[in-house]
C-alpha cells in the first residue's frame, strides 16, 4: 500500500500510475482479508465447503472474492461497513478491473482522492479490527508512514476543492453538477462533454451516465437484468439521447431534480415526468395527463 501511494506521488507516467492501482488494492483486500483469517482461516476460501487446512498452507484454494470478502465480514465478523466505506472499496476494485480489462488508468487527481478515502476507511479499520500485538515492529513503522500519507493526501483534496471553488459556484449557475464517476468529487459538470473540474475526467454524455450509475449507485445493467430491477437510464425527453439518470435525490446534489440529463443538462422533479405506459419512455407531464407519451398517442392516431 506504501508503495501505491509512492507511485502517485511521483507523479510520473502512466505505468507508475498502473502499479499505484494495483498495490493499492491488492494491499486492501489483503488487510480486509487477515481480518477473516484471525476469525478463522476457512472464511478465506470462496467455496467454505472445500476448505482444507493442507490447502490453506500451501496457497492451493481459489480464495474468496472481493464482494465475498466484505459480505463475510459484515455477516459474519459483525463489522459495520457504512454504504460510503462500500462505495470506496468497490469503486477503487472497479479502477483496477478497468485497468485489466481496458488499460484504462485515471488521472493522478482521482487517484489521490480515492486512496485518501480508502486509506482512512482502511486505517479506522485496523484500528478497531486488528490490535498492536498482530503487528511486528516492520509493519508498525510501515503503518505509521500510512497515517502521514493519509494527511498529505487528504491536504491535497482540501487544496484542490479550494483552488476550483469558485469555478463549481460559476458552473452551477450555468449548468447542472453532480459527483464525478472517477474521484466523486461534486463537480462533474453535464453537458455535451460532461467535464470534471476536480480531476479533469471527460467523456461522452451517453457513457458518462452509464458510468455515473455503476460508480455512484454501484448498479450495473447485467446485474438489474439478472436481479429483475430497472436500470435508472432513459431517453431524454428533450434532446431523447439516452442520457437521463434517475439520481434518487441524492444530498445536495443537482438541488432538488429527481431526473438529470447529462447531455442537455436540464433537470426535472419527480413530478415533472412520468413513464410511458406504453413505450416506457419518459415524457413531461401535463395536466391532461393520460399516463402516455405524445409520440405514442400520436402513432395510435395515425394508425387509426
Amino acid at each position: 500500500m506504501l508503495s501505491a501511494l509512492d507511485y502517485i506521488e511521483r507523479n510520473n507516467p502512466k505505468t507508475d500510475l498502473k502499479y499505484a492501482v494495483l498495490h493499492l488494492c491488492a494491499g486492501t483486500e489483503l488487510v480486509l482479508k487477515e481480518r477473516l483469517r484471525k476469525e478463522h482461516w476457512s472464511l478465506l476460501f470462496e467455496d467454505i465447503n472445500k476448505a482444507n487446512i493442507t490447502d490453506f498452507k500451501s496457497g492451493n484454494f481459489t480464495s474468496i472474492s472481493f464482494k465475498t470478502c466484505i459480505d463475510r465480514l459484515k455477516g459474519i465478523c459483525n463489522i459495520p461497513f457504512s454504504d460510503n466505506d462500500r462505495r470506496y472499496f468497490f469503486n477503487l476494485r472497479d479502477k483496477r478491473n478497468r485497468l485489466e480489462h481496458f488499460g484504462i488508468v485515471d488521472s493522478v487527481e482521482a487517484l489521490k482522492v480515492a486512496s485518501a478515502r480508502v486509506l482512512s476507511t482502511l486505517l479506522s479499520f485496523i484500528s478497531h479490527q486488528l490490535s498492536p500485538a498482530d503487528l511486528s515492529p516492520t509493519e508498525s513503522k510501515l503503518l505509521r508512514k500510512l497515517r502521514g500519507k493519509l494527511r498529505i493526501f487528504t491536504e491535497f483534496v482540501e487544496k484542490r476543492l479550494k483552488k476550483i471553488d469558485r469555478d463549481i459556484k460559476r458552473a452551477k449557475e450555468e449548468s447542472i453538477v453532480v459527483q464525478c464517476p472517477a474521484c466523486h468529487q461534486e463537480s462533474f459538470v453535464l453537458g455535451e462533454r460532461p467535464t470534471c473540474l476536480f480531476c479533469g475526467y471527460s467523456t461522452e454524455p451517453e457513457l458518462a451516465a452509464k458510468e455515473w450509475i455503476e460508480s455512484i449507485f454501484g448498479l450495473t445493467y447485467e446485474s438489474m437484468i439478472k436481479d429483475g430491477g430497472d436500470f435508472p437510464l432513459f431517453a431524454c425527453p428533450e434532446c431523447r439521447k439516452e442520457t437521463v439518470v434517475d439520481i434518487g435525490l441524492m444530498g445536495s446534489q443537482a438541488e432538488h431534480f429527481q431526473f438529470v440529463c447529462f447531455y442537455c443538462s436540464q433537470g426535472w422533479e419527480e413530478s415533472n415526468l412520468n413513464e410511458c405506459m406504453r413505450c416506457g419512455n419518459l415524457y413531461i407531464t401535463s395536466d391532461d395527463d393520460c399516463g402516455i407519451c405524445k409520440d405514442c398517442i400520436e402513432h395510435q392516431m395515425s394508425k387509426e
